[in-house]
């Protein structure tokens, strides 16, 4: 996961003076720099689980959470840079529409997802795929802006979407793999990851295609 993070922000976030003359705004800077520290930790408490120090790991866990909590906040703050970035004629009512109603169905689908792995800590087998979802989503910010490196299709950005898709079904056919390894067959967690960008792509193109673009906009005027 964090390779397919490394490649899509490289252009926009890690790499961007080599690619880009305009520099990121501080507020997104932060948000880039939390979302690879998650991905870091993510990494170290895999490692603590393989060595069997269940003690560090629980111990991380709990700023993992907290820096869970803070990504989740902060594309809060996301969306409503968007809306303003609409409002000043910066973006087009298709583009702001829906980069702010995608990342606000993230938002809420994200809450959920945390939320529930931290009630299931003490489940493992929920615990780690809840995780696992959640990190998934963070991937689909990379997997999008992978994409859009392809082919430029505008506010639209179907191949962004289409590279998302592809992205995360193939992290999900790798964590059913494993469930059917391991337990001999798929565990319910690893199949609502099916459904996830499938119910969340279909959110957004009926609150877009039934006019709510606009009035999610005009919340934040």
């Amino acid at each position: 996961m964090i390779i397919v993070v490394i490649i899509g922000f490289s252009p926009s976030l890690i790499f961007r003076p080599v690619f880009k003359d305009t520099q990121l705004p501080t507020s997104l800077i932060i948000h880039g720099i939390i979302n690879l520290l998650w991905f870091v930790i993510l990494l170290y408490q895999t490692w603590f689980i393989f060595k069997g120090k269940i003690i560090n790991h629980k111990k991380i866990g709990y700023f993992g959470f907290s820096l869970a909590a803070i990504i989740v906040i902060m594309n809060f703050f996301i969306i409503y840079m968007v809306t303003q970035k609409y409002h000043n004629g910066e973006y087009s009512l298709q583009a702001a529409a829906g980069l702010s109603l995608g990342n606000f169905i993230g938002y809420v689908i994200n809450s959920v997802i945390i939320a529930l792995a931290y009630f299931y800590k003490h489940r493992h087998d929920y615990h780690k795929r809840l995780i696992y979802l959640f990190s998934l989503s963070l991937v689909s910010f990379a997997s999008d802006r992978i994409g859009r490196m392809f082919i430029d299709t505008g506010d639209v950005g179907l191949n962004g979407i289409i590279m998302g898709y592809a992205i995360h079904i193939i992290f999900i056919v790798a964590l059913i793999i494993y469930d059917v390894k391991t337990r001999k067959k798929p565990h319910v967690i690893s199949i609502l990851g099916i459904f996830i960008p499938i119910i969340s792509l279909s959110l957004i193109f009926y609150l877009l295609g039934n006019g709510y673009g606009e009035v999610f906009l005009n919340l934040f005027k």
